[in-house]
């Protein structure tokens, strides 16, 4: 027996590697399944990069080391190329002209579609509703617990109004006002679907998708057993619908199997997993609160 138990523990990085080496990984920065070398950083929680990745040379300005595993690749330039050359589409798409460096509110169209991202350092979720831009999450919060809300439309950033003040003032642009025209979802409290629970970094609760009207994010379980509801004729090139919004726009039906519109829907059936408490959407905050009166500046009440 103590020489069955010395020889498993001999054989227990093997046995790890194999029983890693099983397991569905995905690339931190592609989001593609790694089929070939997988390089985990031994210094983050969770990271690792495919063989393409790694080579471009992503994550390595952190100075972290990476464990490699898997078949060793062999790849063209033309093929890293290419690769390098989708994931920068992919950026533009998402992030369009939007500057790492500044507030979007200094650009012409401050109002505009733009990544979001909540900062549950400086306000209470639960008590205020704002957002700010990609530049301000980098630089304003860089620091802060952020929770990424992906792109929403219409938006002009609230970093440095509102509820921020006056703890947390705007150093890319200072001095304005709040934007009385962006509108709220349950997104901006950290709940999403319509199970209404809170973002799950860590990518165990499961895949989401956007819905293209609501911009609220639902889990894929919803609507990828429902294929035979997708408006279009590939169910891989479609944009989202939930069905909520099917159900105020019942006209997005008529469009049903046709390749003007690729659309795909969902009955407003609910998600399986375990609601989480709805907490009512608190109104926009536009000003400061008033700065308390010290005892010296109170009024003495007047002699009786």
């Amino acid at each position: 027996r103590g020489f069955l138990l010395f020889f498993f523990c001999l054989r227990l990085p093997t046995l790890t590697r194999i029983f890693m080496a099983s397991v569905e990984v995905y690339c931190n920065i592609c989001d593609r399944l790694i089929t070939g070398r997988r390089n985990r950083c031994t210094t983050c929680a969770d990271f690792d990069l495919c063989g393409p990745c790694a080579l471009l040379g992503y994550h390595k300005d952190t100075g972290h080391e990476f464990e490699a595993s898997g078949p060793e690749e062999s790849l063209t330039l033309a093929e890293l190329s290419a690769h390098e050359q989708s994931l920068q589409e992919e950026q533009n798409a998402l992030f369009g002209n939007v500057d790492e460096s500044t507030c979007t509110t200094t650009s012409e169209k401050p109002s505009m579609r733009q990544p979001l991202f909540l900062c549950l350092t400086c306000i209470d979720i639960q008590q205020h509703t704002a957002a700010v831009c990609l530049g301000c999450s980098l630089v304003c919060h860089a620091d802060h617990e952020i929770v990424e809300l992906y792109t929403k439309r219409n938006f002009v950033c609230d970093c440095g109004t509102g509820p921020f003040l006056p703890a947390h003032p705007c150093t890319l642009n200072p001095d304005r006002e709040r934007a009385t025209t962006n509108k709220y979802n349950q997104n901006f409290q950290n709940r999403f679907c319509t199970c209404h629970r809170a973002y799950d970094a860590s990518g165990s609760d499961g895949d989401m998708a956007q819905c293209v009207l609501c911009e609220d994010w639902y889990h894929t379980e919803l609507h990828d057993e429902n294929h035979d509801d997708i408006i279009g004729t590939e169910a891989e090139d479609h944009d989202f619908v939930c069905g909520g919004c099917i159900e105020r726009c019942p006209f997005l039906l008529d469009y049903h199997g046709t390749p003007a519109a690729p659309i795909a829907t969902t009955p407003l059936t609910g998600c399986t997993r375990p609601a989480a408490p709805v907490v009512p959407i608190p109104p926009p905050r536009t000003a400061a609160p008033a700065p308390a009166q010290d005892d010296e500046s109170t009024p003495a009440p007047a002699p009786a």
